[in-house]
């Protein structure tokens, strides 16, 4: 692990940060609740992961051994989510891929935006929007790694912190570190996956449910 270096990304990184997430997100229960077919899903998460670590640019932050990238994280600033319309045109190149290669089902994974959005905070919270480590190097620290990186900078900016998980597993290892759920875990929207939103308040803050 001493080689192992949390950064922002760069423009370089995309293409194996994004690939990375994926992989883990590939068994997610949300997604596979969402869009059962393997192949279909698969083509999703590359447009969305895609997208996203493109439009969070260096708020996006990689954990890099040598020249490996073996996770991800991407996190918006306050402000800065739900995504505007202009960013989303900007976003066309990485979502025309999902719209064409899944065609209606595509209609399936806006509904389930469109409920995270729906239910996003109204208060300015950092959101962290994805965290995923590959496979191979799961294990060895490198998603708390991740995480802790920008909690530290979140506890001095006195910014809490957002996020959903639609893994049961993940609300306890999210919960260890300091954040809490703001809702009973469940769909956002009707026939939807259950989902787990949980938040963060700045070290030595009080929690606030919304």
């Amino acid at each position: 692990m001493s080689d192992l270096v949390v950064r922002p990304a760069v423009r370089g990184d995309l293409r194996p940060a994004r690939d990375a997430a994926v992989a883990a997100l590939r068994d997610d229960p949300a997604w596979t609740h969402v869009l059962p077919d393997a192949g279909e899903r698969r083509t999703a998460l590359r447009a969305l992961v895609g997208f996203s670590l493109a439009d969070a640019g260096c708020s996006a932050r990689v954990a890099v051994a040598g020249t490996v990238v073996l996770g991800a994280a991407v996190w918006q600033p306050p402000g800065r989510y739900p995504v505007s319309t202009v960013r989303r045109l900007r976003g066309l190149p990485h979502l025309l891929p999902m719209t064409v290669g899944l065609g209606r089902r595509t209609r399936d994974v806006q509904r389930l935006g469109s409920a995270i959005d729906a239910a996003f905070p109204s208060r300015p919270v950092r959101y962290l929007q994805v965290l995923g480590v590959a496979p191979a190097a799961q294990g060895r620290g490198i998603g708390s790694l991740l995480l802790d990186e920008q909690l530290s900078r979140s506890d001095a900016a006195g910014e809490p912190v957002y996020l959903e998980t639609g893994k049961p597993t993940n609300v306890g290892w999210y919960a260890a570190r300091g954040f809490e759920p703001v809702a009973p875990g469940g769909a956002l929207h009707p026939g939807g996956p259950p989902m787990w939103r949980m938040l963060r308040e700045p070290a030595g803050g009080t929690p606030t449910r919304s």
